[in-house]
């Protein structure tokens, strides 16, 4: 699904992996790496948090480490736009 570019269709099906094999930290790494490609505030926070449940699971998977980064940046690049719309 994701070489077709359907981000949603892929997350649906990373999921039932996941509740297949749930300590699988590779398929929770492509889960959150599906969820913040989808780019709206919920799927990115919820993907900080398979982000972080991957490296738990493996400590030494930079991927991982890499996507906790990106989710970082993100919400910390949205902090003024949502200052300025209050």
């Amino acid at each position: 699904a994701l070489s077709r570019g359907d981000v949603e269709g892929a997350a649906f099906a990373l999921e039932e992996v996941l509740l297949a094999a749930p300590e699988n930290h590779h398929a929770l790494t492509r889960y959150a790496e599906a969820l913040f490609t989808l780019g709206a505030p919920e799927p990115r926070a919820l993907a900080r948090h398979y982000f972080a449940l991957a490296l738990e699971l493996c400590p030494a998977s930079l991927r991982a480490l890499h996507g906790l980064h990106l989710c970082a940046h993100a919400a910390l690049a949205a902090l003024p736009r949502a200052a300025k719309d209050k």
